[in-house]
């Protein structure tokens, strides 16, 4: 049965968490044939007569041959406030889109976005530049579409997670770089190395089979938390409780 990707569920579990929108509104997978597309997994497209027909598998070879995962979340209406001013699906969209004209390392992985500035008019960016337009029920919410072989990548969560930094005023941050896609736990950028400061240091942290997370700590000891292997300059290992009230800081369990 098609099945929603880690990197996309933990999307929607930032969106949940920032914006109130419950999971219905961040839709990733269909439960049965539904017209094809990125929401639907092989076995799904398999079942509705597409599997080798469908757009989301025809297009292009990055979409081939694909898996039983869903590459697609449906972003609901959502209007919140942040140290930079309101956000919503509109500013949202357009920071996106810029990422995307700027050829940032972590937008690439994004095959379309079907969305709606103005709540009226439906436009598609599609890579491919096959389409331009979508239907009407896309005036309700924003639908981003990821190449099926990308899917896993840390990029999509580190998208996502870099577009609130962003709208909370915080430093830039660099995109993770495309390496890093397979195996271990990685520490692939953090802000200073500089020892006994009490100034935050951030680092990303991830994995192409895991999750990838932006964190905080006021300590400058940095390094992964699970293999604890370090290759950032500067950067050294970290106790277990160390890296308890690391993730701590980052899920707000603790102060």
């Amino acid at each position: 049965m098609t099945r929603s990707p880690q990197s996309l569920l933990a999307v929607r579990q930032l969106f949940m968490q920032r914006t109130g929108l419950p999971a219905v509104a961040l839709g990733i997978q269909h439960y049965k044939p539904d017209g094809g597309g990125y929401h639907e997994g092989n076995d799904l497209l398999a079942v509705g007569g597409r599997l080798n027909t469908d757009y989301s598998k025809r297009e292009s070879e990055r979409d081939r041959p694909g898996s039983d995962l869903a590459c697609a979340i449906d972003i609901g209406r959502f209007k919140v406030d942040s140290p930079t001013g309101p956000v919503d699906n509109r500013r949202m969209t357009v920071w996106l889109l810029k990422q995307i004209d700027d050829d940032t390392e972590d937008s690439r992985w994004i095959r379309e976005i079907i969305y709606s500035l103005d709540g009226k008019t439906v436009k598609r960016y599609d890579r491919l530049r096959i389409r331009t337009g979508g239907d009407k029920s896309h005036l309700s919410h924003e639908h981003v579409s990821s190449f099926r072989d990308d899917i896993e990548s840390p990029h999509v969560l580190g998208l996502f997670t870099r577009f609130w930094r962003e709208m909370d005023g915080l430093p830039a941050v660099k995109p993770v770089p495309a390496s890093i896609r397979k195996g271990k736990p990685v520490i692939v950028y953090f802000r200073t190395s500089s020892r006994n400061t009490g100034t935050p240091v951030w680092a990303l942290v991830g994995a192409g089979n895991g999750p990838t997370n932006w964190v905080e700590t006021n300590s400058s000891k940095v390094a992964t938390g699970w293999a604890k292997n370090t290759i950032s300059q500067g950067s050294i290992e970290l106790t277990d409780d160390e890296w308890v009230t690391l993730m701590r800081a980052h899920t707000g369990t603790a102060a």
